[in-house]
């Protein structure tokens, strides 16, 4: 398919808290959404998070509704909240055919700390390096956030591979593209 133009604006308050807008310029007409971008304050600084594509590259808006619903649905039941985007390739416009699609759920640092010692209460051996490796890189990966079920879902609505992680706002992962999943899009 073609590429989508798109632009984007983030006006960020005290604590880096406020509102990010996007738009997406398609031959249909222009589609925009608005965020609000959670307080990152006391996080480590890795780069404000940058916004991608309004529809995930080679989602469809229909398909991208449906995916959102279903993740946020989810993430809701799980106490998870709803500071959650798309990322990665298919939000920047990199994506190849075989590229899958990724989804994080942003949380606090103190929220992820409470989630890690949940996902790896009784980890030995090389789960200890994995827990590890998750305090450091502030990711929680699919299995270990207990996220498979979802992940399923999400493949089997998109067609694609998909990645569902857990992110520590400000980490490494925290920084872009990001495209919020929001299921209700607008025509202006």
């Amino acid at each position: 398919g073609s590429r989508s133009a798109w632009a984007a604006q983030s006006h960020a308050g005290a604590g880096g808290a406020g509102r990010c807008r996007c738009q997406c310029k398609t031959g249909d007409g222009t589609v925009a959404a608005d965020w609000a971008v959670g307080d990152l304050s006391g996080s480590v600084p890795y780069g404000l998070p940058r916004p991608g594509l309004l529809v995930p590259q080679g989602l469809s808006p229909a398909t991208f509704d449906r995916m959102s619903a279903t993740v946020r649905r989810t993430a809701a039941e799980m106490g998870l909240g709803d500071d959650i985007y798309a990322m990665g390739s298919r939000v920047g416009g990199t994506a190849t055919a075989t590229s899958d699609i990724d989804i994080a759920i942003r949380v606090s640092p103190a929220q992820f700390d409470m989630l890690i010692e949940r996902a790896f209460a009784r980890a030995r051996g090389s789960a200890l390096n994995t827990r590890a490796m998750a305090i450091e890189r502030g990711r929680i990966h699919t299995g270990e956030a207990g996220l498979r079920g979802l992940r399923d879902q999400i493949e089997v609505q998109t067609g694609f591979r998909a990645q569902v992680s857990v992110i520590r706002a400000g980490s490494m992962f925290d920084n872009g593209p990001q495209t919020p999943l929001a299921f209700t899009f607008k025509r202006k």
